[in-house]
This record gives C-alpha cells, structure tokens and sequence, in this order.
C-alpha cells in the first residue's frame, strides 16, 4: 500500500468565479432573509399597536394608516404606505401633524374622563392618552425648537 498523501490540484480561475458567485449569492440571501425577517418584526409592532389602539379607542383613521403601514411592510412593498397615505388624505380629508395629532388625543382624553363607569379598558386608555399627550407634547417641542417656532407657534 502506498500512503503517500495526494497533494490537491489548484482551483482553475473559472472553479473559484463559481465559489465566489456562490458566497455572493448566500449574502444575498441571508441580506434578503434579515430585511424579511426585520419587516415581519414592524408588522408584528404595527399589529400590537393597531390592538391597543382599538382597545384605547385610539382615531380610527390613525389606526387604518397603521394597517396600511404594516401592509406595506409585509408586502415589501416601499411605496404602497406613501401612496395610500396621499390616497387616504384626498379622499377624507385628514392629515396627521403633530397639532392635529395632539388635539384629537386631548378629545378622546376628554371623552374617556367622561364615561361615568370606569371599566379597566377604559381606565388603560385614560393613561395611555395621557403618556401619548406627554410624547406628542414633546415631539411638538422638539419640532418647534428645530424650526425655530420657540414662541409656541405652528409648524
């Protein structure tokens, strides 16, 4: 028996643009598969939101353009939340800056203080209110500092 050990040939030029193209191809894919993975996980936060919103009697067109968000995050598809967005503001006429925003939150805050027997959902959506007044409050602070609105004034 001979145990001489065989030493292997060298890869020829066109055996190593095939490996190569097979490494590119699995980054490609595995890219693919975390940008699919990323926007199953906003969809799933999109879902848990529009679920909460309807349990804290959230707007319901705030809600239909979370719907329509996560929609385009599980279809891949960029522009479809732009374009519906635009779709949906010609045709009902609702805009969401953060004024708007505000001032809708603080009528659905008065609204829930109103209801005469205070159920756990409703006492849930009383807070929730409250902390998404305290955020759009400084998000608004924030827009008008950079806008250079530190009068208070719009935006």
């Amino acid at each position: 028996m001979n145990n001489q050990v065989k030493t292997p040939k060298p890869l020829t030029k066109e055996q190593v643009q095939k490996i190569k193209a097979l490494f590119e191809m699995q980054e490609r894919y595995e890219q693919y598969i975390h940008q699919w993975a990323e926007n199953v996980r906003k969809a799933d936060l999109l879902k848990s939101a529009i679920n909460r919103g309807l349990l804290h009697g959230d707007n319901v067109y705030e809600l239909l353009f979370m719907a329509v968000d996560c929609i385009g995050h599980l279809t891949e598809d960029k522009t479809f939340t732009a374009e519906k967005a635009i779709e949906l503001y010609s045709v009902y006429e609702v805009e969401y800056g953060l004024e708007m925003q505000l001032e809708l939150t603080n009528d659905r805050l008065r609204k829930l203080k109103a209801v005469p027997k205070k159920t756990p959902n409703v006492t849930m959506a009383i807070e929730a209110h409250k902390r998404k007044i305290e955020r759009l409050n400084r998000a608004l602070k924030k827009a008008r500092e950079e806008n250079g609105f530190s009068d208070g004034g719009g935006i």
